[in-house]
């Protein structure tokens, strides 16, 4: 499967904790930012595959 570049906007305080988090990790913003993608998103077929809710990301947002 090909990689293709995405591109959005994100909040000041978000990028700045993926920032953060680069550096600690050493890692490029990118990578980090992909890598979280694929926590949320895995985290995100979990609740769909036990939920009835008709909305699984403000399902995932109330377990906060």
């Amino acid at each position: 499967m090909e990689n293709k570049p995405m591109s959005f906007r994100i909040g000041v305080e978000l990028r700045e904790e993926i920032e953060r988090i680069a550096l600690s990790e050493k890692r490029a913003s990118s990578n980090v930012a992909r890598i979280l993608m694929e926590i949320g998103l895995e985290e995100y077929r979990k609740a769909s595959s036990r939920a009835s809710a008709s909305s699984n990301l403000l399902q995932l947002l109330d377990r906060k």
